[in-house]
């Protein structure tokens, strides 16, 4: 019986497959919001685990749009790939 009950509280906090679209929008909607160019940031969500990867134009943007997925509802975990683009890099050393 423990284990029945340990099996339906795990259903109940993972995120319907069906969300991971409008879990996308909502967190398509709030990177627009933040973060200029942000159609430099390929996005991924499978059962609420969201993958972000691309190129941005600083390192404040890539934390901006992790804290972005961090506080949108339902997203369960973040899986970083962003990176700071090479040529903006490389301007401000200049």
């Amino acid at each position: 019986m423990e284990g029945a009950m340990r099996n339906t509280r795990d259903e109940t906090r993972s995120p319907n497959p069906a969300n991971d679209s409008l879990l996308a929008d909502e967190l398509r909607e709030r990177l627009s919001r933040w973060i200029d160019r942000e159609e430099g940031i390929a996005l991924r969500i499978d059962h609420g685990v969201v993958t972000l990867a691309g190129e941005l134009d600083s390192f404040y943007a890539v934390q901006l749009a992790i804290c972005c997925a961090k506080q949108t509802p339902g997203v369960m975990r973040i899986v970083n790939r962003l990176q700071v683009r090479a040529e903006a890099e490389g301007a401000r050393t200049e």
